[in-house]
């Protein structure tokens, strides 16, 4: 027959395993044969580091003056964070542990309104031109992918912020009827950055992209939208030299303003 003692151990140890601090079992074993009481002991818990950093977003509302949520309140708040996070198919990883919910129960911050800026990432990206789309999909992006980067690009930028810039750009370029390789794209987003998707840079890659290959065509030069994509984002030297060489026979053969002159990228490079 179980001792009494036997009987608050297992209902300590249970409340501790539903916490995720089962490593304090042992601590609840030598407060019990101190003689403490089941109430004593959990006031005790509460003190431990263990029990600190599980439950740190209390720690973080003390600091804000907030009022500190009970194990079960706190339970109940992080239920309904992740929650979210999984009906709106957000990968594994992010946004799905306590260290993650943390902050947002420090502040106080409602489901509702977490519920909220999810609904918004998921019609940033809803919204997001097909091609751009498509383009992130062959990278091996999923829906929740895309969720998680418009919901916290700062979160995700180890894992998928190049991935995702470069998808976008590709995309992009597609949607003005230019293509360049994943590869290049790639290229142009290690380097570039968050500028790889400036607006007025896409749309001088596509006109020089268009305007150097009809020309080269003509003139026995190479100048694609890969070509003007390096040329425009990453300043290749190669790549400007082709179309400067395109540019001049232009304006020798008509005594003209070349279309894909030096005026029309200086002006990109100066927004």
């Amino acid at each position: 027959m179980a001792s009494k003692e036997d009987d608050a151990f297992k209902i300590i140890n249970d409340a501790l395993r539903s916490w995720g601090l089962s490593s304090l079992a042992g601590r609840v074993r030598d407060y019990l044969e101190k003689g403490l009481t089941d109430d004593r002991i959990f006031l005790e818990l509460q003190e431990t580091d263990e029990y600190k950093t599980r439950f740190q977003g209390n720690e973080i509302r003390r600091k804000n003056g907030l009022a500190v949520l009970s194990p079960a309140e706190y339970l109940a708040v992080e239920a309904s964070y992740r929650q979210i996070m999984e009906s709106a198919g957000l990968p594994p990883g992010f946004y799905d542990s306590p260290d993650d919910f943390s902050q947002w129960i420090g502040k106080n911050v409602a489901p509702t309104e977490v519920k909220a800026r999810v609904d918004t990432a998921v019609n940033f990206v809803e919204q997001a031109p097909p091609e751009a789309r498509r383009a992130m999909r062959l990278q091996g992006f999923t829906d929740g992918d895309l969720y998680a980067y418009a919901l916290d690009q700062k979160r995700t930028e180890k894992l998928v912020t190049q991935r995702f810039r470069a998808a976008e750009l590709e995309g992009r370029l597609a949607q003005a009827g230019q293509r360049i390789g994943s590869q290049t794209a790639a290229q142009i987003a290690a380097q570039a950055g968050e500028n790889t998707n400036n607006r007025d840079a896409i749309q001088t890659t596509a006109r020089l992209g268009e305007q150097g290959s009809l020309l080269g065509s003509v003139y026995g030069e190479r100048y694609t939208a890969e070509t003007a994509a390096r040329e425009v984002f990453m300043q290749d030297v190669e790549a400007g030299a082709v179309r400067r060489r395109l540019a001049s026979q232009e304006r020798g053969a008509f005594s003209g303003q070349s279309a894909i002159g030096d005026r029309s990228l200086s002006r990109r490079q100066r927004t």
